[in-house]
Order: structure tokens, then C-alpha cells, then sequence
């Protein structure tokens, strides 16, 4: 989804004035993770967390090298995309102008994979401090669900392990299965956390806050906020 805003987006890219440091991350757990290599001002330009880390007396400041043991490399090269471009190239929009609704189905598990990769990368976002990534992974969801009439169910057992109680993440997630559910979802029991079940309920008799119609409306409401900057 491209940017409708280049000049504002120009405004607030780094200027590359030390365009030859680089930083690794290596990524994924066990003994032979995924290395990336990304230009430094990129990283510490969008996340406050790695600025402090490269540029400080930690381990990461000293060996240029950042591990990431939580996250899969398909959901890195993800953050990777967007460290460079504020965008994401995902299959699951992508194909939608030859066949619509009915290609979502014809994905298998490559469609579940790519759902998971968005959890993932909203969950590292937001342990690197960046609310604007996060944001625009909720437009991606949602975005996803309009084009494919599609509900990311099977991201909810890591949603609701990796997230806290509140999040935006899990608000999400439960505002897009209460409207957009079908019966056929509550097949898979395995796919529905108990504090889950207990927010759609919630949910459903007006416990927790924001109206369908608000919820529908305005994908704002499910936003992280962005410190001094609009959204």
C-alpha cells in the first residue's frame, strides 16, 4: 500500500550522511540464526531502541550486532521492507485483482504463514519503539480482510501470548471476529485462547469500550499513539 503523502514522507527520512555503516541482526532462535544486514541510520532512524543500543556501551554498541531470537526471518525481512520503503509487499494483496475473494482459500497455508509474519512483526515493533510500523500493520490487516473477506484466527494463540492484557493487537483481533466471524471458525477449538473467548464475550454484551459502528469505522481506534507526530 503505497504512501498517498511522498512529500511528507521525504521530509522525515534519514539524510544518509553516514551511508556506509551497517548493523547485523541476527535472527531466530537456536545456533544458526538468519543475518541480516541493514544500513545503521535506517534502524536508528525508525526505532529509539536500536539508536540507544548501536550507538551506546551495550554489547550491541560495541559488536555493531543485534539478536533477535522471538521473531521468524520471514517477519524480519518484513521489518526490513518497511525500514527502507514504509511499506510491505504482501502476497495476500497482491494477487487479489485477478480473483478476488476466492484466492484467499486457494493460499493454504502460505496465507496463515503471512498472518503470523504480521503478528510477529507488530509484536517486534513493538518492542523496538516503533508506533508507526505497528500502525500501518493494523491498516494491513484490515486491509486484508476488505480484499480477501478474511479472518486471521490462527494468530490469536500467539497474539494473546506475546501481547498484554489491553493491547491493540488484541482489541483488534477480537473487533474482527466479532464482525466479521463466521460459525465456521469456531471449528478449530485449538485456535481460541481462554482470555480470548472471555474479551469477545465481553465484546459482544458491550463490556469493553468503542461501539461496532466506531469499531468499523475507524481503524484509528486500534493505533498506537505516535509521540509529536501525526499517525
Amino acid at each position: 500500500m503505497a504512501s498517498t503523502e511522498p512529500s511528507k514522507k521525504r521530509k522525515h527520512e534519514p539524510s544518509f550522511t553516514d551511508s556506509e555503516s551497517m548493523v547485523t541482526f541476527l535472527v531466530g532462535p537456536g545456533d544458526a540464526p538468519k543475518k541480516f544486514i541493514i544500513h545503521k541510520e535506517r534502524v536508528c532512524h525508525h526505532s529509539p531502541v536500536l539508536k540507544a543500543a548501536f550507538n551506546g556501551n551495550f554489547i550491541e554498541g560495541e559488536t555493531q550486532t543485534y539478536r533477535v531470537e522471538d521473531t521468524s526471518p520471514g517477519a524480519f525481512r518484513m521489518f526490513t521492507r518497511w525500514v527502507y520503503d514504509q511499506d510491505l509487499d504482501l502476497v495476500q494483496l497482491k494477487i487479489l485483482d485477478q480473483k478476488q475473494r476466492d484466492v484467499r482459500w486457494e493460499m493454504g497455508e502460505a496465507g496463515h504463514v503471512e498472518d503470523l509474519e504480521l503478528a510477529e512483526l507488530w509484536v517486534l515493533a513493538d518492542k523496538m519503539a516503533m508506533p508507526k510500523l505497528q500502525n500501518f500493520i493494523v491498516r494491513q490487516i484490515v486491509e486484508i480482510r476488505n480484499q480477501c473477506r478474511w479472518v486471521a484466527i490462527r494468530t490469536l494463540p500467539y497474539v494473546y501470548k506475546k501481547t498484554a492484557v489491553g493491547s491493540p493487537l488484541r482489541r483488534l483481533m477480537v473487533s474482527e471476529v466479532a464482525q466479521h466471524g463466521r460459525k465456521h471458525h469456531f471449528n478449530r477449538t485449538d485456535d481460541f485462547p481462554y482470555e480470548f473467548l472471555m474479551d469477545l464475550a465481553k465484546h459482544k454484551i458491550g463490556y469493553l469500550p468503542a461501539t461496532k459502528a466506531q469499531q468499523e469505522s475507524d481503524v484509528s481506534n486500534f493505533f498506537v499513539s505516535v509521540p509529536n507526530e501525526d499517525i
